[in-house]
């Protein structure tokens, strides 16, 4: 059995930015791994060339496993089905990770048999790196699950270490879009589970250009949001809510404001959701947020006939920066 599977679901990817991720893997200063790539059914030429590449010269190292397109959710099922190894590194296509990343982990993971461990990563994009924010717990009772809520720790698979065996109940659902998150709120729900906090960066994130909001569409908002409800309810389900009140009422003022931004159709919907609570944790949820944010929450809780008309405006100053 193979310590770590690294797990990359490809579909499309450039050449260039593929071979960069599967590099970083067959470097890696931890000799224990077996890595697994799902290639989701990619039609260009050059991924399919990049892939026989790697399979041909270094299949020691290497499975492929070619399957229809699925998407990332069900390509990512399908490495975990098909790996055997005790641990689990998730890498997207056009990601990489730092030489020493597995050595890392495992060595955080071995101090208290952790069950999961959570690194950290940068923000790459043609503009340089970018340092992202660290990853931690909030102390206290339910610390797991109150930092999900509050995005203190990962809504990703990366950058985190995972023992497989998270996985045996796992239901991996075909979200087009947030589909990390059912599984993370899925993982997070779990009882007795044992998670450590690496400070050391691992994992770097490649962001496109034009991977921000000028790309992203209603329906994939739409969708995003449904995983998002999902989540919820995974975590509503699972565990006692009465002491997380303050920390979902958070969450969905983030998702709110966040809905706000994209222009999105739904953020009515949510914020006639929000209003249904009590006024004190809508008051003490609100306390956590910068000036700007608090202030546009009062506004629109206190007169949500208002809220198109600010959405209006937020749009108007994003089309004036991006031209």
């Amino acid at each position: 059995m193979n310590k770590v599977a690294i797990i990359i679901p490809v579909y499309n990817t450039s050449k260039i930015l593929l071979s960069k991720s599967i590099d970083s893997c067959i470097h890696q200063t931890f000799p224990n791994i077996k890595i697994i790539i799902v290639n989701d059914g990619s039609t260009k030429s050059e991924t399919i060339e990049t892939l026989k590449f790697y399979s041909d010269n270094y299949s020691s190292q290497i499975i492929i496993y070619n399957i229809n397109n699925k998407g990332a959710s069900l390509a990512r099922k399908h490495g975990v089905e098909n790996c055997n190894s005790e641990f689990i590194l998730f890498l997207d296509a056009d990601d990489f990770i730092e030489k020493n990343a597995v050595e890392r982990l495992i060595n955080q993971q071995r101090l208290k048999n952790f069950d999961m461990v959570i690194g950290q990563f940068n923000i790459v994009s043609n503009n340089g790196i970018q340092v992202a924010k660290k990853f931690e717990f909030i102390s206290g009772n339910q610390s797991i699950i109150k930092s999900f809520l509050k995005g203190t720790i990962p809504i990703t698979l990366w950058p985190n270490l995972y023992r497989k065996s998270l996985f045996d109940n796992i239901q991996f659902y075909d979200f087009p879009v947030g589909e990390d998150l059912v599984i993370n709120a899925q993982i997070f729900t779990q009882k007795d589970l044992n998670i450590a906090i690496l400070n050391d960066t691992i994992y770097n994130y490649y962001r496109h250009d034009d991977s921000l909001t000028k790309n992203i569409t209603q329906e994939k908002t739409n969708l995003g949001y449904l995983a998002y409800q999902k989540s919820l309810e995974i975590i509503y389900d699972n565990i006692d809510i009465s002491n997380l009140k303050i920390e979902i009422c958070i969450s969905k003022l983030n998702t709110l404001y966040a809905l706000i931004i994209l222009n999105s159709n739904i953020s009515q919907k949510l914020l006639l959701d929000i209003k249904k609570d009590k006024p004190n944790i809508i008051k003490l949820a609100i306390k956590e947020f910068t000036l700007s944010k608090k202030a546009l929450f009062f506004v629109i809780l206190k007169l949500p006939i208002l809220l198109p008309t600010i959405k209006f405006f937020i749009n108007i100053l994003k089309y004036f920066k991006s031209n």
